[in-house]
């Protein structure tokens, strides 16, 4: 932040004065005082306003430093001011990012054979794997906490066991074993299955299982694999070009990569802990994080199969187990869960990740969100008998007929697939449970919020950036990075251009019924909300998706289309997504101080073989597992998100969304939540300029809106219950035990993820695969015997033969 200052020198004498840290201590004793010099004092006060215009609506910055600038910069105390250079411009100003990332450089190669060797491996068996159980129910996959893992015993035994040959091809010389294996090659070798491990296969594979799997038609190797790489790998040109705003300043933190860099750190750094600094523990991180891996493998054996109540501990429902109303207020796995409780780590992260990572603003607005769109708006509406609720589920996101049953897609289906408005009209309505309906108004109400929210907060920083990179406070990091040759912008655009001109070739040489200028639409979304989105990932570890807004936007413009509907949401949604995981990937080579143009290569060869992996690896089933996708397969490949993809491509491509949300639509209404969405954040911000000390400026449009888009199939019980855990660890054993929390809390964090994800592949292999079960007793059949674990808890059972909504053949 203050480079340009230094290296100016003043005159210093000693001097006795109070001196206060940032963290708000103060303390009595001799300091070094600078006696003002007119140009330093004007150049540090100059950057102390640049650094409060930037970091003025910045949730994530500690309010001592934030308080501690503004003073510097009012009282133009250049003692203050370069403390502060000190203090931000030697390490990153986040408390978060000090405890998990070291302000220098390790050294060592990051680019080598070893390196890229185990990468592609990994790429190849994750890719595979993941691919192959992706089309089975249940299933299992392999996340990158497993693959950091796997990766350095390989990398160490690789060490120690080959030799140090080298080799001279072409002019370029390597060696067989380089020496030690370090952290800046295990990165590069985690990214690498990142790529790989997203979704966790290519967002692609589900509209090519959809198209060979239930629509039964088959456009070969060449649709398949230019689909899959262009629509993975046009994310990585955004990534790149969006660097500046959302890699290279300080104030983006990605919190889901400190976990990363405390397990690089700790399976890399085998000493122990300093007592004095840790609140008086001495264990290693190193064997810290292990034993918290083998208890969170030993305890999930209880809550995943020998004890099930513990995983969702509704015990009021074990009470009045057919009660419907009791079971949806109670409930915890279709119930809104009022007492939210549960033992099982899976539970608590299973859709929004741990919450040891993120920060206390963003648990304060989801807890929010969920009392109040969950907890008071969603069963008042229920249980006034809005929109059929008293014969729907409360929480489910089942499209649903009006007898109350899955909504039976091919009912309204031509033999060629078209839509049949006589089928249509003699069989029923799209109806939606009230839980559901929140789902489509808080995502529409995301959507425009994140625009608006990001004008009016953002602005300034993002103007900034686009002038000048380099205006942002450079953090540490960013300083010992600009060492590296950087990528240059154009590399990245033409990787885009590129995988534009063959996302064009897909869409024009086969059949898709897309037409070039709607693929143009498609690809302005994740163009407009990269940076939006990338901001509030960045910040808060939340992601808005654009998968709802894409099946809008396509229903609405290309009506009767189900195969250019999914097309358009692969190209529409996956970019920003891709793109975002890419970025996040950034800001590990970032933090760990790999030379970015070995990420670029990594990332894009990884990319593209893990893309060839999962076709190859998709064409292979399709041709030797018998009656994939089948709903009876004896085998469990019954291609469950593929199956989704196809019935969301009917209700939104074929029947389409003006049947829900158009002029006469039932949810209709709804739609006012865009202008909700939009409106909202103009409210906060006024209130935030009104009261700039108040907590109000902590309130966040996109979080409250967006942060809740899991519900449902997810219940308020994994967000409660994730709220209490993340204050739990993040506020309280923070403020009174920070040295423990520096050392311990990320660790704990990926500790508990790999211990899980290790005892659910081998329960996997152990249980499911082989199709075994733990014997029955009172804490299995307590739980599944109520209605709230069937999915079951509707106030009104209809007769056979009966139906509700409007009048048969009423609607059209």
């Amino acid at each position: 932040m203050f480079s340009r200052f230094r290296g100016q020198k003043a005159p210093k004498v000693d001097t006795v004065e109070e001196v206060v840290s940032v963290d708000g201590s103060t303390g009595i004793g001799k300091t070094t005082s600078v006696v003002p010099d007119i140009e330093v004092e004007g150049v540090a006060n100059a950057h102390l306003k640049t650094f409060n215009k930037l970091h003025e609506f910045d949730p994530n910055l500690p309010e001592d430093l934030r308080d501690a600038v503004d003073a510097a910069a009012e009282n133009h105390h250049l003692n203050d001011e370069l403390r502060l250079e000190h203090e931000v411009n030697d390490n990153s100003p986040y408390p978060e990012v000090r405890a998990a990332v070291r302000n220098y450089d390790d050294g060592g190669p990051a680019n080598t054979v070893r390196a890229w060797v185990m990468g592609l491996f990994l790429v190849t068996i994750a890719s595979g794997l993941n691919q192959l159980f992706f089309l089975r129910y249940p299933s299992f996959s392999l996340n990158s906490l497993i693959c950091q893992l796997v990766a350095y015993p390989i990398g160490c035994a690789w060490a120690r066991w080959l030799p140090e040959w080298e080799f001279n091809w072409f002019g370029l010389k390597w060696k067989l074993n380089p020496g030690p294996f370090n952290m800046k090659e295990h990165t590069v070798i985690t990214v690498m299955a990142n790529c790989s491990l997203s979704g966790p296969v290519a967002y692609s594979v589900d509209t090519i299982v959809a198209l060979k799997g239930f629509y039964k038609r088959d456009l070969g190797w060449g649709f398949n694999l230019l689909l899959t790489v262009s629509n993975q790998v046009i994310g990585y040109g955004l990534a790149g070009v969006c660097r500046r705003f959302l890699v290279w300043p300080a104030a983006m933190i990605w919190p889901t990569n400190l976990v990363s860099t405390s397990v690089f750190y700790a399976l890399h750094d085998h000493r122990k802990s300093d007592p004095e600094k840790t609140n008086g523990w001495s264990i290693g991180r190193y064997r810290y994080f292990l034993y918290i891996v083998l208890g969170s493998f030993i305890w999930h054996w209880f809550p995943e199969l020998i004890a099930p109540f513990l995983s969702v501990f509704a015990f009021v429902t074990w009470v009045k187990p057919n009660s419907p109303v009791i079971n949806q207020v109670f409930g915890g796995t279709s119930g809104i869960s009022l007492i939210p409780i549960t033992f099982d780590w899976n539970i608590v992260t299973q859709y929004i990740l741990s919450p040891l990572q993120f920060p206390v603003f963003a648990m304060v607005n989801i807890a929010i969100s969920t009392i109040l769109f969950f907890w008071i708006i969603t069963p008042a509406l229920h249980f006034s008998g809005a929109y059929y609720g008293e014969y729907l589920p409360i929480l489910d996101n089942t499209i649903r007929d009006n007898t109350g049953k899955a909504y039976n897609v091919t009912k309204v289906l031509t033999s060629d697939l078209r839509f049949d408005a006589a089928a249509y009209k003699e069989y029923s309505p799209l109806f939606m449970s009230q839980g559901n309906i929140w789902f489509y108004s808080m995502s529409f109400a995301a959507i425009s919020g994140v625009l608006v929210h990001t004008a009016l907060y953002e602005r300034k920083a993002i103007w900034a950036r686009f002038k000048d990179a380099r205006v942002e406070d450079e953090d540490v990091h960013r300083r010992l990075m600009r060492k590296y040759k950087e990528v240059p912008d154009w590399w990245y655009i033409a990787v885009f251009i590129v995988m534009f001109a063959v996302s064009i070739v897909v869409v024009q040489v086969w059949d898709t019924g897309l037409p070039v200028w709607a693929l143009i639409v498609a690809y302005m979304l994740p163009m407009i909300f990269m940076i939006p989105i990338g901001i509030v990932q960045a910040v808060t570890n939340f992601q808005i998706g654009l998968n709802i807004i894409t099946e809008l936007i396509v229903g609405f413009m290309l009506p009767g289309r189900p195969i250019a509907m999914m097309l358009f949401k692969a190209y529409g949604y996956a970019p920003m997504y891709q793109g975002l995981l890419f970025t996040q990937d950034l800001k590990m080579g970032h933090y760990m101080k790999v030379p970015p143009r070995v990420m670029m290569s990594a990332q894009g060869v990884a990319t593209f073989w893990a893309g060839i992996v999962n076709v190859a690896v998709l064409e292979w089933a399709f041709g030797a597992i018998k009656n994939i996708c089948d709903a009876g397969n004896t085998n469990g490949f019954i291609c469950p998100t593929g199956r989704s993809a196809f019935n969301s491509s009917v209700i939104f491509g074929v029947i389409g969304p003006q049947r829900l949300f158009g002029m006469n639509g039932l949810y209709k209404n709804f739609l006012w939540m865009f202008l909700v969405g939009a409106l909202t954040p103009c409210l906060f911000f006024t209130l935030t300029r009104m009261f700039p000390k108040s907590k109000v400026r902590y309130l966040s449009t996109p979080l409250i809106f967006g942060g809740v888009l899991f519900i449902p199939p997810a219940t308020p019980l994994t967000y409660m219950s994730w709220v209490i855990v993340g204050l739990t660890f993040n506020y309280f054993i923070r403020r009174k035990y920070t040295g423990w929390w520096n050392q311990y809390n990320y660790l704990t964090s990926g500790g508990l993820d790999l211990g899980l994800a290790l005892c659910l592949i081998v329960m996997f292999f152990a249980v499911s695969l082989p199709q075994k079960a733990f014997p029955d007793w009172w804490g299995t059949t307590v739980v599944a015997n109520t209605l709230d674990s069937l999915d079951a808890a509707v106030q009104t059972e209809l007769p056979k033969g009966e139906i509700f909504g409007p009048p048969k053949g009423s609607w059209s």
